[in-house]
């Protein structure tokens, strides 16, 4: 079962996944949260919106061990945020962040830790935060994350091959 799952997607040869893969050093390039077994949030230029499942055929899936009330969690969480601008600063944020870890100044931290705009892999994270998920234990402000940040999170636990 894949709801509440979230997905990493390879770059797809467009601008945008392109400079993310490029600059993160990474093949993934966005993020998706399962809403459905046919049915995802993305967040992404223009705002979060539901898109089907196959609209991205390469996605690695996590495979967390998720309760149905996690999965309602997460996937009312991702609901939620439909229609969130998005967070273009928030990449260049997030990236100066994670050099900074507990030394991020503090008017950086509140501005990445904002969820009144979101990227694709801040929302991922969030999802799962809601559903007491949490992914990075590195000291990191909250939402300092990218696709690439879960790429290595894939591979360590075996759900992805290359970063």
């Amino acid at each position: 079962m894949i709801t509440g799952q979230v997905g990493l997607i390879e770059s797809d040869g467009r601008t945008k996944g392109e400079l993310v893969a490029w600059a993160t050093r990474s093949r993934y390039s966005h993020m998706v949260v399962a809403v459905s077994e046919t049915l995802c949030v993305s967040a992404e230029p223009g705002g979060a919106r539901i898109r089907p499942i196959e609209f991205y055929p390469e996605v690695v899936w996590s495979r967390y061990s998720l309760r149905p009330s996690q999965r309602r969690r997460i996937v009312r969480y991702a609901l939620s945020k439909l229609g969130t601008k998005y967070a273009w600063l928030d990449y260049f944020a997030a990236g100066i962040a994670s050099v900074t870890r507990t030394n991020t100044p503090e008017w950086l931290r509140s501005f990445i830790e904002t969820d009144d705009r979101l990227i694709c892999s801040q929302l991922c994270d969030l999802a799962l935060q809601a559903a007491g998920i949490h992914v990075f234990f590195d000291e990191r402000p909250a939402g300092a994350v990218v696709p690439a940040s879960f790429g290595r999170v894939f591979v360590a636990r075996g759900w992805a091959d290359k970063p």
